[in-house]
């Protein structure tokens, strides 16, 4: 009896060793590198005539920032209450849209350069139509 529990044991032991050896050759194995884009996205302007003392300053835009590539691979996130964007993406060159579901605001494309492990700021202004 004692033999078959340290038999087990030792199978055990083997198990999870040769598991952890598998672990790390998959650890090794790494997808493209990634970047980021981060920004926020505003619209103006916002009243037809700004008067001193009442300034009419950018609102935020609600919707989503789609970064697509020429390639095809696109990622889109969630613009936040506040304006602000941010997407996870691999290396390369991508065109930002802003994605809001109508006419206005009139966004236009930003075209930005992602390296690996690089952050980079895309701030988007979008025009209202108020003239």
């Amino acid at each position: 009896m004692r033999r078959t529990g340290i038999l087990a044991i030792a199978m055990t032991v083997a198990t999870i060793a040769s598991g952890c050896g598998s672990t790390a050759t998959t650890l090794t194995s790494v997808p493209a590198a990634y970047g980021i884009v981060r920004g926020a996205v505003t619209a103006g302007p916002t009243c037809p005539v700004e008067q001193a003392g009442h300034p009419c300053p950018p609102r935020p835009v609600s919707g989503a920032v789609s970064a697509r590539r020429t390639d095809g691979t696109t990622r889109t996130a969630t613009i936040s209450k506040d304006g602000t964007y941010r997407i996870t993406v691999p290396a390369g060159t991508y065109t930002l849209n802003v994605l809001t579901g109508s006419v206005l605001p009139r966004c236009p494309p930003v075209k930005v350069v992602v390296s690996a492990g690089a952050t980079v700021q895309a701030n988007m202004f979008c025009d209202t139509g108020i003239r």
